[in-house]
């Protein structure tokens, strides 16, 4: 195994957020990469492929599911793991995130160590098939 951190792509809108996910997941030797709106996701996997992407719904300019989506259908993108974390969803859109992609979905808020044990599977899933 190695020694670098995985990265984690925290894409989370609300700055309060986004350096609170970003401090949980250093604090458990991840490395973070912030990002707080949907049109700079692609980019910054481009430049720093991560090895987790930590995923809001409600984004500007493009939306998370919409982001999951296009990660999710690209061949050179598809095998990173997608970490769904939002709040506010009904029934409905609930099995309509369900559809996106997302390799597991969090509610928000969600205990830290839930959050953090489902990063770390994700992570072990990834890792055991490459």
């Amino acid at each position: 195994m190695s020694d670098n951190p995985a990265i984690i792509l925290v894409v989370e809108d609300r700055p309060e957020s986004n350096r609170l996910f970003c401090t949980i997941f250093e604090h458990a030797g991840y490395q973070t990469i912030p990002i707080l709106d949907g049109k700079d996701v692609m980019p910054a996997i481009a430049k720093q492929r991560p090895d987790l992407i930590l995923m809001d719904i409600g984004l500007p300019s493009i939306s998370g599911a919409e982001l999951t989506r296009r990660i999710k259908a690209d061949p050179d993108l598809c095998s990173i793991p997608v970490l769904v974390c939002t709040a506010f969803v009904s029934g409905e859109e609930w099995k309509d995130l369900q559809t996106i992609g997302a390799d597991h979905i969090l509610p928000k808020p969600s205990d830290i160590k839930v959050m953090l044990g489902e990063a770390a599977r994700l992570l072990a899933l990834k890792n055991g098939s490459s």
